[in-house]
Formats: C-alpha cells, structure tokens, sequence
C-alpha cells in the first residue's frame, strides 16, 4: 500500500500536465510574426478578455476584431475558448506550459499557430 501511494505522488509531481496550476493574470499576446496583437486578461475562472492592440506600446485599439471578453474551461494544459473573440473570430485554442502567473500560452486554430501569450508577471 505505502509502494503505491509513493508511486502515485511521484507520477504526479513528474507530470507536467497534472502538475500545473491554470493559467491566471495578464498576459502580452503576439501573432507568429512577434507584432502585438492585444493584452488577454485571464481570471482563474473562467472568463478571459482581450484588449487589441496593433501597437508596441500595447495601446489599446477599440477597432480590432478581437476585442471582447469570453468564457473558457482548462482541460489538462489546454484551454479551451467556449465564447468571444477567441472561440468566434479565430476558433482558437489555447495549451499552456508553466501554470498560474508564469505560464505562456500558445493559441492556434485548424491552420496552425495564430498567437504567443507571455506572462506581464517577472
């Protein structure tokens, strides 16, 4: 009994994906050429919002499409847009490495990359 209760907190603290927290806090989202693309905020809760930006001071630009805010769930290290721009302008989905707030995040849709979100926090 104790050989497989050592055995089950060894798996879990060696997998990556059992291990890490969600995703939580601000993150600076770039597309695959590193130009800015808006700043996604992200509660822990499943809600998220994005701030466009088209700008390197990260100015906020009320005319781009994805503007808006979401819901999302976490499955493992994928997170996974249910509404908003994310889900309904890009069909984006999101797997995370690292947790909590010091994760980066890599969105891409049926085509491939599309965004690389990097923690504000550091």
């Amino acid at each position: 009994m104790r050989l497989a209760a050592t055995l089950a907190l060894v798996a879990f603290s060696t997998n990556p994906s059992l291990a890490q927290d969600a995703p939580v806090g601000i993150f600076r989202c770039h597309d695959t050429s590193m130009a800015p693309f808006g700043t996604l905020l992200l509660d822990g809760k499943g809600t998220y919002q994005i701030i466009g930006t088209s700008t390197g001071d990260w100015a906020a630009d009320p005319s781009l499409p994805q503007n808006g805010a979401g819901t999302y769930s976490i499955d493992g290290t994928q997170l996974l847009p249910e509404g908003g721009p994310l889900k309904d302008a890009f069909a984006a989905t999101g797997n995370f490495l690292g947790g909590g707030q010091e994760a980066t995040i890599g969105f891409s849709d049926k085509q491939g990359a599309l965004l690389t979100c990097l923690s504000t926090v550091g």
